[in-house]
């Protein structure tokens, strides 16, 4: 497709011709999930990576890595975060802040070469 410049400055390319579709990125998408156990005085922290399969294909918990840190190593290979999410169960004697546990779910995604 040719680029051109439109009036001031913008940036614009020629539309497909008609009846062509442009290739289509396949993705791969993976999940990092750690668990927060509250009840456990030791607040207990479980990491685990699952792969494009859905299978656990590492159990980090053992790795005392911050977020940041696992965020950068699976960064490193390729994937991308696309999403995080955050699940605390709350009971009637707990708030918010008070869960018994919490699940934090990353969803990566990476393009299939």
């Amino acid at each position: 497709m040719a680029a051109w410049v439109g009036p001031g400055g913008a940036l614009g390319y020629e539309a497909a011709a008609t009846g062509r579709l442009g290739g289509m990125s396949v993705w791969q998408y993976a999940q990092l999930t750690i668990t927060l156990d509250a009840q456990d005085q030791e607040r207990t922290r479980t990491i685990l990576w699952h792969g494009p399969e859905g299978e656990v294909e590492e159990n980090l918990t053992e790795s005392q890595l911050s977020v940041l840190q696992l965020l950068n190593k699976v960064g490193k290979d390729g994937w991308e975060l696309t999403s995080q999410e955050e699940h605390r169960p709350q009971a009637d004697a707990h708030t918010y802040w008070d869960a018994p546990w919490t699940l934090t779910t990353y969803t990566f995604k990476r393009r299939v070469k």
